[in-house]
């Protein structure tokens, strides 16, 4: 029960610090190459091979786009859409990357899944009967809340596969799979996949706020470069994710037939607290496929949809 709780945690003037509030946070761009190992009969991977860095940053398209998106964010704070927002992006093709306030703390919430996904897959690369056990649900792990995207709530002593559990997880977004999942692993475990890939772990002292877009976005750049898990579970992973049942995001902003691997959480607010929105993900552009993590606070979750919709079409046109 510990385990749960630790994881469910889970004008002028106005112009003028805006705008240098965002731009004394913009990162560096650096001039890096990869090489990627293209593997038939993979949709969603390409394991990294090689990778080298230059000092000089050389990519004008990259600086265009993080300017662009720098001043849709400055509009956005002008307008009270948002209170802030965090943009990390990586082109998956040769590397370059930008950040706007990419290393500010934001509250997780539901992308806590995304590691509880990654631990059983681990599991199963080296015991694949794993994901055909069946965990019994206990009436602990049901919350009171109805995800209206599931078709289906969990029963209380009824038996569910775990594959079927961490579907439902990332799919759906589902907290009741998720408490379930997180009640049936070791907490070590959970705790081992988070410092293995430099992600925090949550405690019962962890602040709210602390996870920014750039380490997040670490957690996808390693599943489609195969760097953790091996190749089958990382598809694996991937394809569940492409599946993900939420399209006010980043997804909104781009066309249908464009598959997106991502995973969204949300805060919502009390009258007196803010709300936080986050969506970040790999977006399989034609040309090649792109990493985007957009976090956001403010006061109302329409207005950061439309703020991370809004990034996430210049992103896909500047790119396209």
């Amino acid at each position: 029960m510990k385990k749960i709780i630790v994881f469910s945690a889970l004008s002028f003037v106005v112009g003028f610090f805006v705008s240098n509030f965002f731009s004394k946070k913009i990162s560096q761009e650096k001039s890096i190459q990869e090489v990627h190992q293209k593997k038939e009969g993979y949709r969603f991977i390409s394991p990294l091979l090689e990778c080298s860095v230059s000092e000089n940053s050389s990519d004008k398209k990259i600086v265009t786009l993080k300017n662009i998106i720098l001043d849709k964010l400055e509009e956005k704070t002008k307008e009270g859409k948002i209170k802030t927002g965090s943009v990390y992006f990586r082109d998956l093709g040769d590397g370059p990357w930008f950040g706007i306030n990419e290393e500010e703390a934001f509250t997780p919430a539901s992308l806590l899944k995304l590691p509880v996904l990654i631990a059983y897959l681990k599991e199963a690369e080296t015991r694949p009967e794993i994901l055909g056990e069946e965990i019994k649900i206990r009436k602990e792990n049901l919350s009171s809340e109805t995800n209206v995207t599931t078709l289906m709530k969990l029963k209380a002593e009824n038996n569910y596969s775990i594959e079927e559990l961490l579907n439902r997880m990332i799919i759906y977004s589902d907290n009741d799979s998720f408490n379930s999942l997180v009640a049936n692993i070791e907490f070590e475990k959970i705790k081992k996949i988070n410092d293995d890939l430099s992600f925090p772990t949550p405690t019962e002292s962890t602040p709210q706020d602390y996870v920014s877009a750039k380490a997040y976005a670490g957690l996808f750049r390693i599943l489609y470069n195969s760097s953790y898990l091996n190749n089958e579970m990382s598809e694996k992973a991937l394809i569940i994710l492409s599946k993900a049942k939420y399209d006010k995001g980043i997804s909104a902003g781009i066309p249908d037939k464009i598959f997106v691997s991502h995973k969204f959480g949300i805060r919502k607010s009390s009258e007196s607290e803010e709300s936080q929105l986050h969506d970040c993900g790999i977006i399989y552009a034609e040309k090649n496929p792109y990493l985007l993590c957009i976090m956001t606070k403010g006061n109302n979750l329409d207005s950061l949809s439309e703020t991370i919709m809004d990034i996430s079409k210049i992103v896909y046109e500047e790119i396209n």
